[in-house]
């Protein structure tokens, strides 16, 4: 497997492993100081559900490679008069040769009895 196998890597005509079709997430959970993201916010952990990701490909990422995160936050919506509060994420991924390899769109959702 091109993911976890590096002689099937080789064998497909890759650099190296492959980064899984999810990784852009891990990188981006990674680079977030979830403290600090959470104090910005005014919010507790435990009001944090994960609400959804979209993923935007425009190289491989390939172990080894240098990635670099930026995180922004677009948008900030109330709902079920304001039990439901989603925050939304752009993330832009950048490898060592200053390409950007993926974007992704996320939601955070936070519950407020």
């Amino acid at each position: 497997d091109i993911y976890t196998n590096p002689d099937a890597a080789k064998a497909a005509g890759l650099p190296g492993l492959l980064a899984p079709p999810t990784f852009p997430f891990m990188l981006e959970i990674d680079a977030l100081d979830l403290v600090a993201f959470m104090s910005l916010l005014g919010e507790s952990l435990e009001k944090l559900l994960h609400g959804e990701e979209n993923f935007k490909y425009f190289a491989p990422i390939y172990a080894g490679d240098k990635i670099t995160v930026c995180k922004k936050i677009t948008d900030i919506i109330d709902k079920k008069e304001g039990t439901l509060q989603f925050v939304i994420s752009e993330n832009t991924f950048t490898n060592q040769a200053g390409e950007i390899v993926a974007e992704t769109r996320t939601n955070y959702v936070f519950h407020h009895k």
